[in-house]
Protein backbone atom coordinates (compact mmCIF):
# COMPACT_ATOMS: atom_id res chain seq x y z
CA UNK A 1 0.00 0.00 0.00
CA UNK A 2 1.86 3.36 -1.33
CA UNK A 3 1.92 5.71 2.00
CA UNK A 4 -0.27 9.06 2.17
CA UNK A 5 2.30 11.52 0.93
CA UNK A 6 2.81 9.88 -2.71
CA UNK A 7 -1.16 9.58 -2.97
CA UNK A 8 -1.10 13.60 -2.24
CA UNK A 9 2.23 14.40 -4.50
CA UNK A 10 0.75 12.57 -7.25
CA UNK A 11 -2.40 13.93 -6.70
CA UNK A 12 -1.10 17.81 -6.90
CA UNK A 13 1.13 16.76 -10.13
CA UNK A 14 -1.73 15.73 -12.02
CA UNK A 15 -3.87 18.68 -11.17
CA UNK A 16 -3.52 21.81 -13.22
CA UNK A 17 -2.19 24.91 -12.01
CA UNK A 18 -5.21 26.43 -12.15
CA UNK A 19 -7.68 24.35 -9.86
CA UNK A 20 -4.56 24.57 -7.24
CA UNK A 21 -5.06 27.99 -7.21
CA UNK A 22 -8.84 27.69 -7.15
CA UNK A 23 -8.55 24.63 -3.94
CA UNK A 24 -6.09 26.85 -2.36
CA UNK A 25 -7.86 29.56 -1.91
CA UNK A 26 -11.10 28.19 -1.12
CA UNK A 27 -9.47 26.27 1.45
CA UNK A 28 -8.34 29.44 2.79
CA UNK A 29 -11.21 30.77 2.70
CA UNK A 30 -13.43 27.87 4.46
CA UNK A 31 -10.96 27.77 7.35
CA UNK A 32 -11.14 31.56 8.07
CA UNK A 33 -15.14 31.80 7.71
CA UNK A 34 -15.46 28.27 9.88
CA UNK A 35 -12.85 30.09 12.24
CA UNK A 36 -14.90 32.84 12.95
CA UNK A 37 -18.09 30.75 13.22
CA UNK A 38 -16.62 28.65 15.69
CA UNK A 39 -15.27 32.17 17.77
CA UNK A 40 -19.11 33.65 17.40
CA UNK A 41 -20.50 30.40 18.74
CA UNK A 42 -18.40 29.82 21.44
CA UNK A 43 -19.00 33.83 22.44
CA UNK A 44 -22.82 33.57 22.21
CA UNK A 45 -22.56 30.15 24.05
CA UNK A 46 -20.13 31.67 27.16
CA UNK A 47 -22.41 35.17 27.21
CA UNK A 48 -26.00 32.75 27.71
CA UNK A 49 -24.16 30.81 30.91
CA UNK A 50 -21.73 33.66 32.02
CA UNK A 51 -23.78 37.11 32.81
CA UNK A 52 -19.64 39.05 33.77
CA UNK A 53 -18.02 40.55 30.62
CA UNK A 54 -13.79 39.45 30.34
CA UNK A 55 -12.36 41.69 28.60
CA UNK A 56 -10.48 39.86 25.61
CA UNK A 57 -6.69 39.78 26.53
CA UNK A 58 -4.80 41.72 23.66
CA UNK A 59 -1.21 41.95 23.11
CA UNK A 60 1.19 45.01 22.28
CA UNK A 61 2.69 43.28 19.52
CA UNK A 62 -0.53 42.59 17.56
CA UNK A 63 -1.63 46.73 18.51
CA UNK A 64 1.82 47.40 17.07
CA UNK A 65 1.64 45.43 13.97
CA UNK A 66 -1.76 46.68 13.64
CA UNK A 67 -0.88 50.37 13.67
CA UNK A 68 1.88 49.79 11.41
CA UNK A 69 -0.30 47.58 8.56
CA UNK A 70 -2.73 51.07 8.84
CA UNK A 71 0.02 53.24 8.02
CA UNK A 72 -0.85 54.82 4.94
CA UNK A 73 1.18 54.92 1.92
CA UNK A 74 2.53 57.93 -0.55
CA UNK A 75 0.04 59.92 -2.40
CA UNK A 76 1.54 57.99 -5.47
CA UNK A 77 0.95 54.20 -4.54
CA UNK A 78 -3.07 55.69 -3.13
CA UNK A 79 -3.85 57.27 -6.24
CA UNK A 80 -3.11 53.46 -7.28
CA UNK A 81 -6.18 52.33 -4.93
CA UNK A 82 -2.93 51.06 -2.20
CA UNK A 83 -3.79 52.99 0.65
CA UNK A 84 -1.84 51.55 3.41
CA UNK A 85 0.63 48.80 4.11
CA UNK A 86 -2.26 46.03 4.90
CA UNK A 87 -3.87 46.45 1.15
CA UNK A 88 -0.33 46.13 0.09
CA UNK A 89 0.76 43.02 1.52
CA UNK A 90 -2.85 41.49 0.42
CA UNK A 91 -2.39 42.45 -3.81
CA UNK A 92 1.28 41.85 -3.43
CA UNK A 93 -0.30 38.04 -1.80
CA UNK A 94 -2.87 38.30 -4.98
CA UNK A 95 -0.30 39.14 -7.32
CA UNK A 96 2.42 36.49 -6.26
CA UNK A 97 -0.48 34.00 -6.32
CA UNK A 98 -2.14 34.90 -9.81
CA UNK A 99 1.69 34.92 -11.44
CA UNK A 100 2.74 31.27 -10.01
CA UNK A 101 -0.63 30.10 -11.64
CA UNK A 102 0.05 31.62 -14.41
CA UNK A 103 3.71 30.84 -15.15
CA UNK A 104 4.27 27.93 -12.89
CA UNK A 105 4.90 24.64 -15.60
CA UNK A 106 4.03 26.53 -18.10
CA UNK A 107 6.30 25.13 -21.03
CA UNK A 108 5.60 28.08 -23.80
CA UNK A 109 3.56 31.37 -23.46
CA UNK A 110 0.81 29.89 -25.53
CA UNK A 111 0.13 27.48 -22.75
CA UNK A 112 0.00 30.42 -20.27
CA UNK A 113 -2.11 32.25 -22.68
CA UNK A 114 -4.62 29.28 -22.76
CA UNK A 115 -4.10 28.87 -18.31
CA UNK A 116 -4.86 33.02 -18.24
CA UNK A 117 -8.25 32.08 -19.41
CA UNK A 118 -9.01 29.59 -16.75
CA UNK A 119 -7.14 32.12 -14.30
CA UNK A 120 -9.84 34.58 -15.53
CA UNK A 121 -12.41 32.10 -15.02
CA UNK A 122 -11.77 31.44 -11.18
CA UNK A 123 -11.27 34.80 -10.03
CA UNK A 124 -14.98 35.26 -11.24
CA UNK A 125 -16.49 33.23 -8.17
CA UNK A 126 -15.33 35.79 -5.34
CA UNK A 127 -16.42 38.59 -7.32
CA UNK A 128 -20.23 37.32 -6.95
CA UNK A 129 -20.73 38.16 -3.32
CA UNK A 130 -24.50 38.95 -4.19
CA UNK A 131 -26.32 42.25 -4.03
CA UNK A 132 -24.29 44.07 -1.35
CA UNK A 133 -21.03 43.50 0.77
CA UNK A 134 -22.66 43.23 3.94
CA UNK A 135 -23.44 39.53 4.48
CA UNK A 136 -20.00 38.37 3.29
CA UNK A 137 -18.61 41.13 5.42
CA UNK A 138 -20.13 40.47 8.79
CA UNK A 139 -19.36 36.63 7.88
CA UNK A 140 -15.57 37.29 7.35
CA UNK A 141 -15.59 40.14 9.93
CA UNK A 142 -13.96 42.43 7.83
CA UNK A 143 -14.65 46.04 6.94
CA UNK A 144 -17.17 46.48 4.02
CA UNK A 145 -14.25 49.31 2.32
CA UNK A 146 -11.81 46.69 2.33
CA UNK A 147 -14.04 43.80 0.78
CA UNK A 148 -15.24 46.72 -1.80
CA UNK A 149 -11.36 47.03 -2.31
CA UNK A 150 -10.75 43.79 -2.77
CA UNK A 151 -14.05 43.00 -5.04
CA UNK A 152 -12.13 45.92 -7.30
CA UNK A 153 -8.74 44.92 -7.85
CA UNK A 154 -9.87 40.98 -8.18
CA UNK A 155 -11.61 42.15 -10.76
CA UNK A 156 -8.88 43.99 -12.48
CA UNK A 157 -6.96 41.12 -11.87
CA UNK A 158 -9.62 38.98 -13.69
CA UNK A 159 -9.65 41.69 -16.69
CA UNK A 160 -5.88 41.42 -16.75
CA UNK A 161 -5.98 37.73 -16.97
CA UNK A 162 -8.43 37.64 -19.78
CA UNK A 163 -6.48 40.26 -21.87
CA UNK A 164 -3.58 38.03 -21.89
CA UNK A 165 -6.00 35.01 -22.97
CA UNK A 166 -7.60 37.55 -25.96
CA UNK A 167 -4.13 37.70 -26.93
CA UNK A 168 -3.91 34.42 -28.42
CA UNK A 169 -6.47 35.92 -31.04
CA UNK A 170 -3.31 37.59 -32.49
CA UNK A 171 -1.36 34.75 -33.60
CA UNK A 172 -4.47 33.00 -34.62
CA UNK A 173 -5.49 36.43 -36.80
CA UNK A 174 -3.76 35.28 -39.76
CA UNK A 175 -4.50 32.09 -40.48
CA UNK A 176 -8.31 31.73 -39.24
CA UNK A 177 -11.48 33.94 -39.91
CA UNK A 178 -12.18 35.59 -37.02
CA UNK A 179 -15.86 36.81 -37.88
CA UNK A 180 -17.73 33.83 -36.29
CA UNK A 181 -19.48 33.17 -32.78
CA UNK A 182 -16.37 31.27 -31.85
CA UNK A 183 -14.39 34.00 -31.94
CA UNK A 184 -17.16 37.41 -31.69
CA UNK A 185 -18.70 36.15 -28.28
CA UNK A 186 -15.73 35.81 -26.16
CA UNK A 187 -13.91 39.35 -27.86
CA UNK A 188 -17.47 40.70 -26.23
CA UNK A 189 -17.04 38.99 -23.23
CA UNK A 190 -13.48 40.87 -23.11
CA UNK A 191 -14.67 43.89 -23.75
CA UNK A 192 -17.72 43.63 -21.70
CA UNK A 193 -15.31 42.92 -18.70
CA UNK A 194 -12.87 45.10 -19.54
CA UNK A 195 -15.54 48.57 -19.78
CA UNK A 196 -16.35 47.71 -15.95
CA UNK A 197 -12.99 49.32 -14.90
CA UNK A 198 -13.48 52.84 -16.10
CA UNK A 199 -17.39 52.53 -15.38
CA UNK A 200 -16.61 51.70 -11.94
CA UNK A 201 -13.71 54.34 -11.24
CA UNK A 202 -13.62 56.33 -8.43
CA UNK A 203 -14.47 60.21 -10.80
CA UNK A 204 -17.54 58.26 -11.83
CA UNK A 205 -18.93 57.02 -9.30
CA UNK A 206 -18.43 60.59 -7.41
CA UNK A 207 -20.65 62.12 -10.12
CA UNK A 208 -22.66 59.30 -11.36
CA UNK A 209 -23.11 56.52 -8.85
CA UNK A 210 -26.48 55.01 -9.53
CA UNK A 211 -25.86 54.92 -13.25
CA UNK A 212 -22.24 53.80 -12.98
CA UNK A 213 -23.77 50.42 -11.24
CA UNK A 214 -26.53 49.59 -13.17
CA UNK A 215 -23.60 50.38 -16.37
CA UNK A 216 -21.47 47.58 -13.86
CA UNK A 217 -24.42 45.11 -13.33
CA UNK A 218 -25.42 45.38 -17.36
CA UNK A 219 -21.84 44.51 -18.27
CA UNK A 220 -21.17 41.74 -15.78
CA UNK A 221 -24.27 40.25 -16.71
CA UNK A 222 -22.89 40.47 -20.57
CA UNK A 223 -19.88 38.97 -20.10
CA UNK A 224 -20.74 36.51 -17.67
CA UNK A 225 -23.08 35.17 -20.49
CA UNK A 226 -20.52 35.33 -23.11
CA UNK A 227 -18.62 33.72 -20.96
CA UNK A 228 -20.98 30.63 -20.52
CA UNK A 229 -21.47 30.31 -24.13
CA UNK A 230 -17.67 30.10 -24.72
CA UNK A 231 -17.34 27.67 -22.23
CA UNK A 232 -19.97 25.44 -22.93
CA UNK A 233 -19.08 25.53 -26.82
CA UNK A 234 -15.60 24.79 -26.05
CA UNK A 235 -16.69 21.81 -23.43
CA UNK A 236 -14.52 23.41 -20.90
CA UNK A 237 -14.32 22.12 -17.37
CA UNK A 238 -14.46 25.42 -16.07
CA UNK A 239 -17.56 26.46 -17.08
CA UNK A 240 -18.65 24.71 -13.63
CA UNK A 241 -16.74 27.02 -11.73
CA UNK A 242 -19.08 30.04 -13.62
CA UNK A 243 -21.96 27.98 -12.98
CA UNK A 244 -20.85 27.79 -9.63
CA UNK A 245 -20.32 31.82 -9.12
CA UNK A 246 -23.73 32.39 -10.37
CA UNK A 247 -25.28 30.18 -8.02
CA UNK A 248 -23.60 31.74 -5.53
CA UNK A 249 -24.67 35.14 -6.42
CA UNK A 250 -28.39 33.93 -6.02
CA UNK A 251 -27.89 32.29 -3.08
CA UNK A 252 -26.21 35.22 -1.41
CA UNK A 253 -28.48 37.71 -2.53
CA UNK A 254 -31.75 35.67 -1.78
CA UNK A 255 -30.64 35.14 2.03
CA UNK A 256 -29.90 39.21 2.37
CA UNK A 257 -32.96 39.94 0.91
CA UNK A 258 -35.37 37.22 3.25
CA UNK A 259 -32.95 39.10 6.07
CA UNK A 260 -33.97 42.08 4.81
CA UNK A 261 -37.84 41.18 4.63
CA UNK A 262 -37.42 39.60 8.18
CA UNK A 263 -35.99 42.41 9.99
CA UNK A 264 -38.98 44.70 8.56
CA UNK A 265 -41.18 42.09 9.09
CA UNK A 266 -44.34 43.85 7.27
CA UNK A 267 -46.43 40.85 7.93
CA UNK A 268 -46.16 41.60 11.89
CA UNK A 269 -47.41 45.25 11.31
CA UNK A 270 -50.60 43.88 9.51
CA UNK A 271 -51.49 42.05 12.23
CA UNK A 272 -50.89 44.68 14.84
CA UNK A 273 -53.36 46.90 12.73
Amino acid sequence: MPPTGSKWYRWIADTSLPNLYATSAAIFIAIYLIYWIARDVWLWAWTRRHVIFRRPFRSKMIGSWRRLAFVHLPKCLRWLDIPNYREALILSAMLAANIVGLRLRAHSWAEAQERAGSLAVINIVPLCTGISFGLPADLLHVDRQILAWFHRWVGRICVLHSLIHCSLLVTVARTMNLATSRHIVPIAAGCALFLVIPVTCAAVQRRYSQFAMKCHYLLAATAIGALIYHLVERRSLYRWYLIGAICLWFFISAVVCIMAAWNQKPWGSSQRR
